[in-house]
C-alpha cells in the first residue's frame, strides 16, 4: 500500500513538473533571460496581440498591462514602420522603448524594470533594488 502511494506521488510530481515547464513566456521572463537589441520592422496586431515583422520574421511583444499601455497613450500603429528595443529571447521581445515615427513610448528600463511596477504587487520587478526609474514613464 506505500509503495502504491509513493508511486502515485511520483507520478503527480512528474505530471506537474512537466506542466510548469511549459508555461507561456511573460515580459518578465524576456527581461530576465534575453539581451538588449534594437529591432525594427512592421508592428502587427492578431487576435489582440503585438508582433514586430521583420522581413520572415515575426516577434511576439510583451508590453504589459493594457492599463499602462493606455496610461502612456500607445495607439497601435497596425502596418507601420516602429522601432523597438528592449529585451529579445528567441521570438520573443519585452520593450523598453517603442518608437512610432518621432514619438517614444517607454515600457521598461534598459535594466528590464517595468514603469508600471510599483503600483500592485511587484511581481514584474526584474532589478535587485526598488528604487524609481530616472527614465520615466509615457512618451518622449
Amino acid at each position: 500500500m506505500t509503495r502504491k502511494i509513493i508511486f502515485i506521488l511520483i507520478g503527480l510530481l512528474i505530471t506537474a513538473g512537466i506542466f510548469a515547464s511549459d508555461h507561456e513566456l511573460t515580459g518578465r521572463d524576456i527581461a530576465v533571460k534575453g539581451s538588449v537589441r534594437i529591432l525594427e520592422g512592421t508592428f502587427e496586431t492578431e487576435d489582440g496581440e503585438w508582433y514586430l515583422r521583420i522581413k520572415d520574421q515575426s516577434y511576439a511583444v510583451h508590453k504589459g498591462p493594457d492599463w499602462y499601455t493606455e496610461e502612456v497613450g500607445f495607439i497601435e500603429p497596425e502596418g507601420k514602420q516602429v522601432v523597438i528595443e528592449g529585451f529579445v529571447l528567441d521570438n520573443a521581445i519585452s520593450p523598453c522603448t517603442i518608437t512610432i515615427e518621432n514619438t517614444r513610448y517607454v515600457f521598461r528600463s534598459l535594466e528590464g524594470r517595468p514603469l508600471w511596477s510599483g503600483r500592485g504587487n511587484r511581481q514584474n520587478d526584474v532589478s535587485s533594488e526598488c528604487e524609481e526609474s530616472e527614465e520615466g514613464g509615457g512618451n518622449r
